[in-house]
């Protein structure tokens, strides 16, 4: 996704929220990757950890929760793998719910 300044970036950030996470990410269409212009950059990531750091984060056959386990092992290992490869390649990264990370650079 690409956000530019003249866009709506704070109901891009909303959106992203649902389209990111939903079914803990592991749908073939989620969000994988955001581009927001350098003017808006930082606000948009701060607005947008915030929105992610709503999320409610537990069973999935509680209706109040919106992001739940992966499916295998196997994906929490790999999920575990990109998150270590955004803090090698110094991008900054915040935890904002239990197990729901957000990693971003301000360098493309």
């Amino acid at each position: 996704m690409v956000i530019e300044p003249s866009g709506d970036w704070r109901g891009a950030a909303a959106k992203i929220k649902v389209a990111g996470f939903s079914h803990a990410g592991q749908s073939c269409i989620s969000t994988q990757r955001v581009f927001a212009h350098r003017s808006i950059h930082d606000d948009f990531a701060a607005t947008l950890v915030e929105h992610v750091g709503a999320l409610v984060v537990g069973d999935p056959l509680d209706e109040a929760t919106d992001v739940s386990a992966l499916i295998a092992p196997d994906e929490t290992e790999r999920v575990k793998s990109w998150i270590d490869d955004a803090v090698a390649r110094e991008r900054r990264c915040s935890s904002v719910a239990r197990s729901t990370v957000v990693c971003w650079s301000r360098r493309c």
